[in-house]
């Protein structure tokens, strides 16, 4: 079996997530680093529900492509989304996730990178709030340049 490569080098933040009919969506290892993103320092995600890390806002789209995946509609996905991580707060990250099987077992294996996003004031201040919200723009800085999105916060 030929899995696709998704980076040069080691990811530091890795989690295997069971595909299993009778446990969908449940983490069955991870990496040190993750458990300490997530967790805490003294947390461990095995047994836990992925679901729970996303970000509220992002779960239906998670669980769509989780469910793609188990289904062998495609074979990997990448993608950017929101983790909640330990203490609350909200962060984005790069995220890569295959089908992977041995055997009769299956699994989904991610890897996630942490994106630096920072927030880019609004132009105008005086608009209504909810207008705001809906066009949080955000850039992502990368080197010397910088890349723009925007998203539903």
């Amino acid at each position: 079996m030929t899995l696709p490569v998704f980076y040069d080098e080691r990811p530091e933040f890795t989690v295997t997530v069971s595909a299993a009919a009778s446990e969908p969506g449940r983490i069955v290892q991870s990496s040190r680093a993750l458990d300490e993103l997530l967790a805490g320092p003294s947390g461990q995600l095995v047994g836990a529900q992925a679901i729970e890390f996303i970000h509220p806002s992002d779960r239906r789209q998670a669980a769509y492509q989780f469910a793609r995946l188990v289904n062998r509609r495609m074979s990997w996905f990448s993608g950017v989304g929101r983790l909640v991580v330990h203490g609350g707060e909200t962060r984005w990250v790069s995220a890569r996730a295959a089908l992977v099987s041995a055997g009769s077992s299956e699994a989904i294996f991610i890897t996630f990178v942490l994106l630096p996003v920072r927030v880019v004031p609004d132009p105008d201040p005086n608009r209504h709030r909810a207008a705001r919200n809906r066009d949080l723009t955000v850039a992502l800085d990368v080197g010397p340049t910088a890349v723009a999105g925007k998203s539903s916060a």
